[in-house]
């Protein structure tokens, strides 16, 4: 709009100064018009009210066009001289408040490089120009916009969805642009319903596809899908599985739980994911780090007033025996003390399979006769079957062996 206004006052300054002048008072008019309260977009994306969706969070990022985008403004800018596209970077505020208000995500934010999602968006405006728009922009001006300018065309956004910089889905979107400005109306409207219409898009589309989903991902990255391919039991002597498998990302892997029904807060937390290293020669010092993790995340929770008090045992060499052989991993108990004072006792055991790290935590009060952790151990891994190497890992060990080659 800005430079078809300026095409327009230079033109016509040239034939008829008065309507020249009475352009630039449209623009001062246009600016004032700013003080007009904006409204709530007439199209919204829809409200996550029943939260049995919740997608991870994410960062929106203004992104550069596609060099498909770019020779298509270039081409209908060469049409006429009175067209024009705007592949200028826009602001996303509008899009965030409204995927913030979706309640779909986690949190949604600005340009934050920490989050493993991203959504990156491009907005481009093709206004094709005419002499009609000369007269009705000369009119606008020179009854300093209380006759309102309409201005027409559409609006084609580039979205990519990415997760760690790498793009795992892309979508093209087309919208009319249809905006009536005038001293009454506030010109950034048009912006806010352009962010109602994209961002029901945009969720109406990821509710569709699953795009922020582990399954998705696991697809778009050739990573493992748990889902599909862990192999657990049903049943473990007392303890019955009470929730098909949550797939998470590619390196946190998927999670999975047992509960003896006759006590409930007896639970296993089963966690299945891969080696994050190229190679693991001393198996026994990986698994010495697993536990390190688990000691910060006790710590977390300490601070964060979870816990009152902990205190850890040594770590012990785990030989579990089943039909397919002797498993040797590690395992570590911790004495707590809850934020009701009650006195808990967790147990902590690590494992690699395959290219597999599997963890089982439980906690249970400090008097609760539990029955024998080796037992449910044992089961577990008799009918546990992980995964091979995915071919994500497979490339990202391959990558890190050669840096440290280099």
């Amino acid at each position: 709009m800005r430079r078809l206004l300026a095409l327009v006052t230079a033109v016509v300054a040239t034939r008829c100064p008065s309507a020249a002048h009475a352009l630039r008072l449209c623009c001062i008019a246009l600016a004032l018009a700013g003080c007009a309260t904006p409204q709530a977009p007439q199209v919204m994306p829809a409200k996550n009210t029943e939260f049995d969706v919740l997608w991870p969070a994410v960062s929106l990022f203004p992104k550069a066009p596609s060099g498909a985008l770019i020779e298509r403004c270039e081409a209908f800018e060469k049409a006429s001289a009175l067209n024009e596209c705007g592949l200028r970077i826009r602001t996303l505020d509008h899009e965030l408040a409204q995927l913030q208000d979706s309640g779909f995500f986690a949190e949604v934010r600005s340009a934050d490089e920490s989050l493993d999602y991203a959504i990156a968006i491009t907005k481009t405006r093709f206004s094709p120009g005419s002499v009609d728009d000369l007269a009705k922009a000369a009119l606008a001006g020179a009854t300093l916009m209380m006759l309102p300018l309409t201005l027409s065309g559409e609006v084609v956004v580039e979205v990519m969805i990415l997760w760690r910089d790498i793009p795992i889905n892309q979508l093209t979107y087309e919208f009319p642009f249809d905006a009536s400005l005038s001293l009454l109306s506030n010109p950034d409207q048009v912006h806010i319903e352009l962010a109602g219409k994209l961002s029901a898009r945009i969720i109406e589309d990821a509710r569709a596809s699953g795009v922020f989903t582990g399954p998705y991902l696991a697809a778009a990255l050739q990573s493992t899908n748990y889902a599909q391919q862990l192999v657990t039991p049903e049943r473990i002597g007392v303890y019955q599985r009470v929730r098909p498998v949550q797939q998470a990302g590619p390196l946190e892997g998927a999670w999975l739980s047992y509960i003896r029904p006759d006590f409930q807060f007896d639970e296993y937390v089963i966690s299945v994911y891969p080696v994050r290293s190229p190679r693991w020669p001393d198996v026994q010092q990986y698994l010495a780090g697993e536990l390190l993790a688990v000691r910060n995340e006790v710590q977390l929770g300490y601070e964060q007033s979870l816990w009152k008090s902990f205190l850890f045992g040594q770590e012990v060499v785990t030989h579990i025996a089943t039909s397919a052989g002797v498993y040797a991993g590690l395992s570590q108990a911790v004495e707590l003390q809850n934020d009701r004072d009650e006195a808990m006792i967790g147990r902590t055991a690590v494992f690699i399979l395959e290219d597999k790290v599997v963890r089982l935590m439980n906690v249970v009060p400090a008097e609760y006769a539990q029955p024998p952790m080796e037992e449910f151990l044992s089961s577990f891994l008799e009918g546990v079957s992980v995964p091979g190497e995915s071919a994500f890992m497979h490339e990202l060990r391959r990558q890190a062996l050669a840096a440290e080659g280099e």
